[in-house]
């Protein structure tokens, strides 16, 4: 039948369609006669046209599909999907079958995640790429046909489609075209849920075709880059205990952990979400002090609106931990169409905590209401099936037996869905007795070499990749050991493995750490590691084996850092503190009046409540304090009386200010800033002396001064109103903005970049325009736009800089009627540093050059026009580039 499948294809486009209703009368025939006898190769055909047969209750729906098919395939589309052909070495790739044959044999991968890669050379969108590849997926379903379900890593800094790893998978196995329905429902909300990218492809493995695949986003900084977002830390829930497991039975696992140790940045991001996520175990935050409340409660409402309970199902929970706001955010992974009563959300003790919360709920409600609006309107079906269509339009190409989405929705339970749910021992952790062992197969056993294994913690052995976690103390020496499964650990051999340094032995006996219904850190399993500082994650390496209900086994587990557990925001501690600062008789509003006032502590404030700082008001912090808020900041300075935030003792430091998630815009008027580090707090780190993330800002005559973060002032996903700035003295950049939208008017940028390193405005993903700026001492670049920033500037005077004006990675720089002398480099420059975005394009008009080592420079693929005249590209090292003069300070 394959072969008869290819023939069409190759049929002329005139007797395409004649053949085709012929073919699949044959078919329909043919197929209905099969499934009397069951046979499973007709059952795999069948599920690689599009339909899955799982048990007898499917029959009537496989014929209901049936009888569609030939018109799916009459009007299919002739779409042009690209091709990618991967090739692997036949030892490479008689490992993958030998895998592939034991998961169908088994029925379950339960070496899932920690299968072998092997090398592989891909073609595609005009790209030929070495890359890494290995099977992907828990369940055999995965592998019931030729089109295995892959994992595929791109090497040496090189990306397809905007992706360095992603997945390859049938359109079956990723529930097509189900997920783009959802992104399409996200964008409806208008609420920025993160989504992962999907991109059809004509799969041809080491010469054989296998047909239609689809190309399938993983977890990895350009998924949030893609839409705005800092690198974060992407989870998986550990759960069997669905949907009554209680909160402090809940368990995350991390993605790439391995990578994620190796940085100093994101192994203490690691800590801070690992910490936050302990909090929520033991009832020590607030659910919305924890998960981002907007995208949180839009998830939670289009799950329970459509009624379908996989996406919370705890193995199909992906959660994302954003490392500005410090919360955690669902990211959608499951999007099959089961469904699970009325509102799955209430049935689920995690889900039910969340919108416990008022201010969730308040999202929750909001969203639910729109939905059922949109759909009562008739705009919400008209619009998915819109989008339904154009995907079925070549997805039926190849698979005519694939359905429509079942868009049927609980828009009449909106009275009941507005009663928030009521919660008891949400945090208690399960008392019931473990369910008694079970005996698997004997050819599982012998595979996997385990005696026996509950089947509550047969996930344990599978999904996890230790069942025990080890942390650094901050202070001290110590490596402190817990348990992360939910069954006894018995650590029967551990050594410290450093370098090409001797192990160093850390077990005289065996170590039997007992399951953790609740987490114990400072536990009496503590050892001194010689050689480490504490503070370092990834210093080293603990090896050894380990037996987990009789199944003994070879770990490899790296500390983490151990950090301070979050505490919530109140400003009652605050204010008793700092009995200056009043409070209105709402409560809702924080004043700071004029005065010189020295800080004792922090000043937090919390979500829902302001903080106004009156005209002549001089506010002193103590080294390493920190101004934090989820609320409105208004500074009402004066030329005559401006409002200064420094440091207590002089010379002295503070930490900064940040502002995080705040829904209204902020105002600040001749606001002085100076002497800070950058915002670190409970183990929560900021870049920037001063930080608006997600908080919309209009700045005044501000002046930023002599900061030691990285960015002097950083605005990240925010709208941004500027007039008559200053920065100077800043050891690193002076302004960042990444993924945000704005404008500058006016200013000066003097002194930038002491450290090492250091542009004065550096933008990321941003759409920006800036005028009448005068750009001085600058040791790296007066303007860097990066991903596919837009940015306009006229009437600029650059002098003394490393580099004048620098646009790469798919960014557009217009300069205009400007001046740029005394460059110690290249006046102009236009390249590639990442591969995902693609070249750059920069146009100078009226710009006069007047002194500079070399005028302008354009790298192979990208553009540089230079007063009307095309700059011939040459090829570029960048990566020697920013190993030397480009080279960044990264002083956080």
């Amino acid at each position: 039948m394959l072969i008869l499948d290819r023939a069409l294809d190759s049929v002329p486009p005139d007797l395409f369609r004649r053949f085709r209703l012929l073919w699949l009368s044959l078919l329909s025939v043919s197929l209905a006669l099969a499934l009397v006898v069951n046979a499973l190769p007709i059952k795999r055909y069948i599920a690689q046209l599009g339909f899955n047969i799982s048990s007898a209750s499917d029959l009537g729906r496989f014929g209901q599909r049936l009888l569609e098919a030939p018109g799916n395939w009459y009007h299919a589309s002739e779409a042009d999907v690209p091709t990618l052909t991967l090739d692997i070495k036949f030892k490479h790739f008689s490992q993958l079958q030998q895998r592939a044959r034991q998961i169908r044999e088994f029925g379950i991968n339960t070496q899932v995640g920690r299968s072998e890669w092997v090398p592989g050379k891909l073609k595609a969108d005009g790209k030929k790429l070495r890359v890494q590849i290995r099977l992907q997926g828990i369940f055999s379903d995965h592998f019931a046909t030729d089109k295995w379900s892959l994992a595929v890593k791109v090497r040496k800094g090189k990306s397809l489609y905007g992706m360095r790893r992603f997945g390859l998978k049938s359109p079956i196995a990723r529930k097509l075209p189900n997920p783009v329905l959802w992104q399409e429902v996200y964008q409806l909300l208008d609420v920025p849920v993160l989504t992962r990218r999907f991109q059809p492809v004509n799969v041809a493995l080491n010469g054989k075709r296998l047909g239609l695949m689809v190309i399938e986003e993983r977890w990895a900084k350009e998924l949030v880059e893609s839409q705005g977002r800092p690198e974060g830390v992407f989870f998986k829930l550990l759960t069997m205990r669905f949907p009554e497991a209680k909160l402090a039975d809940l368990q995350i696992s991390p993605y790439s952990l391995s990578k994620l140790v190796e940085s100093p940045t994101q192994s203490a991001v690691l800590a801070l979400a690992q910490r936050t996520w302990e909090s929520i175990r033991h009832g020590q935050l607030s659910p919305r002090q924890a998960f981002d409340p907007e995208t949180t409660g839009a998830y939670l409402a289009l799950v329970d609106f459509w009624g379908f309970y996989h996406p919370i199902t705890g193995h199909n929970v992906r959660l994302y931990f954003d490392p500005l706001a410090a919360r955690f955010e669902f990211v959608p992974y499951d999007y099959a169409e089961g469904r699970l009563g009325s509102l799955p959300t209430r049935r689920i003790v995690l889900t039910s905590w969340l919108l416990s919360d008022p201010v969730i709920f308040k999202n929750y409600k909001t969203s639910f209401r729109k939905l059922v609006r949109l759909d009562q309107q008739g705009t919400l079906t008209a619009q998915l099936r819109s989008v339904e269509r154009t995907q079925l339009a070549y997805l039926h190409r190849q698979l005519p037996l694939l359905g429509t989405a079942d868009l049927a929705n609980n828009a009449p339970l909106l009275k009941r869905a507005l009663v928030p749910p009521k919660l008891t021992a949400t945090w208690a952790a399960t008392t019931d007795p473990k369910p008694p062992a079970q005996t698997l197969t004997t050819r599982f056993k012998d595979w996997l070499g385990v005696r026996s294994v509950s089947s509550a913690d047969l996930r344990n052995l599978w999904l996890r990749r230790n069942p025990f976690l080890v942390e650094t103390n901050t202070v001290g020496n110590q490596l402190n050991f817990f348990s992360s499964s939910g069954t006894d650990v018995e650590i029967i051999s551990a050594s410290w493995h450093q370098d090409e340094r001797p192990p160093l032995p850390l077990l005289r006996e065996p170590l039997l750490i007992p399951a953790t219904q609740s987490y114990q850190l400072d536990t009496e399993f503590n050892y001194t590691i010689p050689g480490t500082d504490g503070t370092v994650s990834g210093v080293g390496e603990i090896r050894g084996t380990v037996l987990v209900d009789g199944a003994a086994r070879a770990y490899a587990v790296r500390p983490i850092r151990k950090v301070a557990p979050p505490v919530a925001v109140e400003p009652a501690d605050t204010l008793q503190r700092n009995p200056f600062i009043l409070l209105s008789g709402t409560g809702r509003v924080l004043t700071i009046p004029k005065g010189s006032w020295a800080v004792d502590g922090n000043i937090l404030v919390p979500q829902g409540t302001d903080l106004v700082i009156e005209a002549g008001a001089t506010i002193r912090f103590e080294p390493g304090a920190v101004l934090i808020s989820r609320g409105v900041i208004t500074i009402q300075g004066t030329a005559a009386e401006p409002v200064l935030l420094t440091a207590r003792d002089s010379p002295g430091t503070w930490g900064g200010v940040a502002l995080v998630r705040v829904p209204t815009r902020s105002v600040w008027s001749h606001a002085n800033i100076e002497d800070t580090t950058g915002v670190q707090h409970q183990g929560w780190n900021l870049r920037g002396g001063t930080t608006f993330y997600r908080s919309d800002v209009r700045l005044d005559s501000c002046r930023f001064r002599k900061n030691l973060a990285e960015d002097a002032l950083n605005i990240v996903h925010s709208n941004f109103e500027i007039y008559d700035l200053t920065i100077t003295d800043a050891a690193s950049d002076g302004l960042d903005a990444d993924f945000s939208s704005g404008f500058l008017r006016g200013g000066q940028f003097l002194r930038i970049g002491a450290a090492g390193g250091g542009d004065a405005i550096d933008i990321s993903g941003t759409v920006m325009t800036a005028s009448d700026l005068r750009i001085h001492q600058i040791r790296d670049k007066a303007l860097s736009a990066g991903e596919a920033s837009r940015l306009e500037a006229s009437r600029l005077t650059i002098s003394h800089v490393g580099t004048g004006a620098v646009s790469k990675d798919g960014s557009e720089l217009w300069l205009r009627d400007s001046t740029i002398h005394s460059v110690s480099m290249v006046a102009l420059m236009a390249y590639v540093k990442k591969d995902t975005y693609g070249p750059a394009q920069l146009n100078a008009t009226d710009v006069r050059v007047l002194s500079a080592t070399r005028t302008a420079l354009a790298q192979i693929g990208s553009t540089l026009a230079y007063n009307g005249r095309q700059i011939p590209p040459q090829e570029l090292d960048t990566d020697r580039l920013y190993k030397t003069y480009m080279k960044s300070s990264r002083l956080n």
